[in-house]
């Protein structure tokens, strides 16, 4: 009697495993950027019976996987979530390539009528760190931006401040972008170009009123690093020269310098003359001496 009282609860036991669903995170906390599984193990009975297995992430649906032609198909996943692997005795593994803090919150795995199983993913942020670089143009310049996350995965407010060189004179925001939902930043003004890591604000034709020191900076949790950039002008702007006062000595000098070229060439024209009126009066001499003595002998 107790042997087969004893085998009643293994088969209740193995029977009550086989309705039991499983969620776990491969890595929690996970640091921002870094890859990351959410996996659901659902039951064999649920793939027998041919029923639809869900994720959900939080109140999301983001994974439907149906059976269809003698297999499941994960076919209806949402954006930056991807299957790893195939769905073998009932394991749907999520992979998230770049764990950012929207991915954070609960999962639930979901099939049937059976209880729900929930796992949660932690996601430590990483801060934002930016840094800057001048590229001058023809008559304008590029400032570009540089930024250690990749901005297509963020939903992030970037703005881009300008500080004169006057110590005096406050930041001023020269800039602003929205980025949400992995699409491109929603700037108030044109950008030249952009990507994941990058941003470029070009400046078609500078002034004086461009100079100063840009930086980018990110509002975030977790302050970070912003490296600024300074745009210095030439002496030109936007290809013409300067006006330059005549009182100024800058202005007095190119004359000065051409005043002392003028007398060196008159100096030079004088040295010149008076060499060739020697050799002159020394070839003289010497034609004349042996005319003189001839003569001379004559004369006796």
């Amino acid at each position: 009697m107790i042997p087969v009282f004893i085998s009643l609860i293994l088969i209740a036991a193995v029977r009550g495993q086989d309705t039991i669903i499983k969620c776990y995170v491969t890595v929690s906390p996970v640091p921002e950027g870094q890859p990351v599984e959410i996996v659901c193990d659902f039951p064999t009975s649920s793939l027998a019976n041919k029923e639809a297995l869900f994720v959900y992430h939080n109140t999301e649906k983001v994974v439907t996987c149906t059976f269809d032609n003698e297999a499941y198909n994960c076919d209806d996943i949402d954006p930056g979530y991807y299957i790893s692997g195939q769905l073998i005795n009932g394991e749907v593994r999520l992979l998230i390539p770049h764990a950012t803090k929207r991915h954070e919150g609960n999962y639930t795995c979901k099939v049937g009528d059976i209880t729900p199983s929930s796992c949660e993913l932690k996601v430590t942020e990483i801060p934002f760190d930016t840094n800057c670089t001048v590229k001058r143009t023809q008559n304008g310049a590029d400032i570009i931006f540089f930024f250690n996350k990749n901005l297509r995965l963020v939903n992030a407010t970037i703005f881009i401040y300008k500080q004169p060189f006057d110590s005096d004179k406050n930041d001023t925001i020269v800039l602003y972008c929205l980025i949400r939902d992995r699409g491109d930043p929603k700037c108030d003004k044109n950008l030249s170009s952009f990507d994941s890591t990058r941003m470029t604000l070009h400046i078609d034709s500078t002034s004086k009123k461009d100079e100063g020191r840009y930086t980018a900076k990110v509002p975030s949790s977790s302050p970070g690093i912003f490296t600024p950039c300074d745009l210095i002008l030439p002496s030109t702007i936007s290809g013409k020269p300067e006006p330059i006062s005549s009182a100024s000595p800058i202005a007095d000098e190119p004359y000065a310098q051409c005043a002392d070229t003028h007398t060196t060439l008159v100096l030079l024209i004088f040295l010149l003359v008076i060499c060739f009126l020697v050799i002159v009066g020394v070839v003289i001499v010497f034609l004349f001496i042996p005319f003189a003595f001839r003569t001379l002998r004559k004369c006796r």
